[in-house]
């Protein structure tokens, strides 16, 4: 019995608000897979063809849904798997509805429409677009930030549930590239810690298992360096992708993030200055170069970014309201 074909069958006679649960896993005897061993794109289509249009739905093992960004050959994973990736997953969620909104928890992810009564908190806001991002679907600097957040903003029980998800969802008996995102924030929330050595190790376990991005061997090469192994630094730097000027600009904006988290502010302002010397000039570059500035006293510089922020971003309320502070004094 395929599951896309029973809802076919049962969505017109039911009403009222639907919760749906799409395990994705095959079973077993007379449901034993069909045309693909997930039937969730189709189960997705069908509840598309139906017209529900306010349903909410939960997907599970996420952990599957491969690949993620890569500077490295696809993985395309065990032969036998044949998962599609969360991206095409989020475009047979949007065939339902444009407006459905799309967040993940751990292994699972939620699916519900706009102006929907959930409130999604900003640890889980922070995991989906990291764990969303394909190289194309959401600027770098946002992801950086997201990441940063991981690593030093969350809160002790928050950053406990983080920790958890690697040990929760890791097989070691799958073949590399699942769980990668799960071992990548243990190893953020560890470098948030200072505890260097643990996040290297961390780190290339992630690599190790496809997440290799090289934002990913970026923090691999600080942590290595924070830790006192210059060896794999450097060879990090020489294997990676590391020192073309685009790439150098993120990194130093990253640094800046790093300095920043650890409240480092007059150091951080610098890095962020050089990034946006080296072409990262996204307006939340010099949106921390504004807040840097300020909290290391250098009130001029604050000025100055916050002024040139609010040209590109004439709404953007934060820096309306530092410069209200500054010109208070």
């Amino acid at each position: 019995y395929h599951s896309a074909n029973v809802l076919k069958v049962i969505l017109p006679n039911l009403r009222g608000k639907i919760l749906f649960w799409l395990g994705t896993n095959e079973t077993a005897g007379i449901t034993f897979k069909n045309r693909t061993n997930t039937p969730v794109i189709e189960e997705l289509r069908v509840i598309a063809e139906s017209g529900i249009k306010d349903s909410f739905i939960l997907i599970n093992n996420m952990r599957y849904f491969q690949p993620i960004v890569s500077d490295k050959p696809p993985w395309y994973g065990r032969e036998s798997r044949k998962y599609p990736d969360v991206q095409q997953a989020i475009d047979a969620i949007l065939g339902i509805d444009r407006t459905y909104q799309f967040s993940i928890l751990g292994d699972i992810a939620i699916a519900y429409p706009a102006g929907s009564p959930v409130t999604v908190s900003p640890t889980v806001r922070a995991c989906t677009l990291s764990r969303m991002f394909n190289g194309n679907n959401s600027d770098i600097i946002s992801v950086f930030e997201a990441e940063s957040m991981i690593a030093f903003g969350l809160p002790k029980s928050e950053k406990e549930a983080v920790q958890a998800l690697h040990k929760d969802y890791y097989d070691p008996y799958e073949e590399p590239g699942v769980g990668g995102h799960y071992r990548f924030w243990y190893a953020l929330t560890l470098f948030g810690e200072k505890r260097y050595a643990e996040a290297k190790n961390e780190f290339l376990k992630a690599i190790n298992l496809n997440c290799n991005h090289w934002r990913v061997v970026w923090f691999l090469t600080e942590s290595a360096h924070r830790s006192g192994d210059t060896g794999l630094a450097k060879q990090a730097v020489k294997n990676s992708s590391l020192e073309k000027p685009v790439i150098a600009g993120y990194h130093r904006f990253w640094h800046g993030l790093t300095l920043f988290g650890e409240q480092r502010h007059a150091e951080a302002k610098q890095e962020f200055i050089r990034a946006m010397q080296l072409k990262c000039n996204h307006w939340r570059a010099a949106w921390f170069l504004a807040e840097s500035a300020h909290h290391s006293g250098d009130i001029a510089m604050a000025k100055e970014a916050a002024q040139a922020l609010l040209k590109a971003v004439p709404n953007f309320q934060p820096a309306k309201k530092l410069l209200e502070r500054i010109e208070s004094n």
